[in-house]
């Protein structure tokens, strides 16, 4: 992803408040090492399995561990995210800083503008 994406997605701050945030995790860990622990577990009973019935048993568990680690994932993005857009609420009341300016409100801007630059609109002559 780049950095516009990412900007875009609610993930990445703005660079004025890169470095002032509290750099710590929201994974899960007692999950994420659930997860880890059949994976590899997972991983192993395919190597024991050497191609019979345990093999396909394992990798099954082992699309199940893939389905679970995104969702631990997915779930700390989205829970990092609301915690960033609280504290950036917060950042901005502190500092005393406007809200920024999105693409609707210039779109909203600029439709106005045209309108009114064009004048009122002219009445037919009698």
């Amino acid at each position: 992803m780049s950095l516009k994406d990412l900007h875009q997605a609610g993930v990445l701050l703005p660079r004025d408040e890169w470095g002032v945030h509290d750099l710590h995790t929201s994974v899960n860990k007692p999950m994420l090492l659930a997860a880890m622990a059949l994976g590899l577990t997972s991983v192993v009973l395919m190597y024991v399995g050497g191609g019979g019935t345990l093999t396909f048993i394992a990798g099954g568990l082992f699309i199940g561990f893939m389905a679970w680690i995104t969702h631990i994932s997915i779930k700390a993005v989205n829970v990092q995210a609301a915690q960033f857009a609280e504290e950036r609420e917060h950042f901005r009341e502190e500092h005393s800083i406007a809200q920024p300016v999105t693409e609707a409100d210039v779109v909203e801007t600029e439709d106005t503008n045209t309108a009114s630059a064009a004048g009122p609109p002219e009445t037919p002559a009698e």
